[in-house]
């Protein structure tokens, strides 16, 4: 039985059940992390599929360790991906500054509350303002 796996780079690395620690073979072509691996499942085929950070997806024969096929800008990031990014990054910022001051107007209207339930307890009872 064979194993597909890959780590934190762009190496696909092939191996055997039981001992997986020895590579077989590696698929080589991606240049950036590789984020998808998929096995055929049909008995006697020997092909799997993954994409990569670096935006291409390959289809591999795992048994040769052969690429078949490139569809390349398939997940690129274009720029307009940045600036949409950088307006994001100013709207939350502008809404966190908000918040700052909507907390700042929470606490007064709290004080204000209690000085007014304080205002109207004479005795000695003892209330615990919520809210």
């Amino acid at each position: 039985m064979r194993i597909i796996t890959s780590d934190r780079d762009e190496k696909i690395r092939v191996s055997s059940f039981p001992a997986t620690y020895v590579v077989e073979g590696y698929l080589l072509g991606h240049t950036a992390f590789v984020s998808a691996i998929d096995v055929a499942s049909e008995k006697g085929c020997t092909r799997c599929v993954s994409c990569s950070g670096d935006g291409t997806v390959r289809l591999w024969n795992y048994e040769t360790c052969e690429e078949l096929a490139l569809l390349e800008g398939v997940l690129k990031k274009d720029d307009d991906d940045d600036d949409k990014n950088e307006t994001e990054e100013k709207d939350s910022e502008m809404k966190d500054a908000d918040k700052g001051s909507n907390d700042e107007n929470t606490d007064d209207k709290n004080a204000d509350k209690e000085e007014k339930l304080s205002e109207s307890n004479d005795d000695d009872s003892f209330l615990i303002p919520f809210g």
